[in-house]
């Protein structure tokens, strides 16, 4: 079984060019210990594709969970838990749409 998945890894990784594991997850996981950090990452998550050029426009990726903040469709995302935690839906975009020195600073008053 570990020769085949080594080959398969192998062969993948020529055809497209890539480097690393295909079985290892990608990312990083930490946990959200106050309210600064739960606003930051959620501004972070959100403009990242903004930020790695995949997008101009972060508020609306279509892989993006933003959009469920602001519409009534069915979602598993706690969106009510997310709009008391910023205020509202208003608070939400405004806070969404400062830049990463604005949102330090403006995040501050969440401490």
């Amino acid at each position: 079984m570990s020769d085949s998945a080594n080959s398969f890894s192998k062969w993948h990784n020529k055809e497209y060019k890539r480097k690393g594991s295909l079985f290892m997850r990608p990312f990083k996981r930490k946990l959200v210990e106050d309210d600064h950090q739960l606003a930051w990452t959620t501004w972070y998550i959100h403009r990242n594709p903004l930020h790695h050029g995949y997008t101009p426009d972060w508020s609306s990726w279509k892989f993006s969970s933003f959009q469920m903040f602001l519409n009534d469709k069915p979602t598993a995302l706690n969106r009510n838990f997310m709009l008391d935690f910023f205020g509202n839906k208003e608070e939400l975009i405004k806070q969404h749409n400062l830049n990463a020195n604005d949102t330090m600073v403006n995040l501050i008053a969440f401490e």
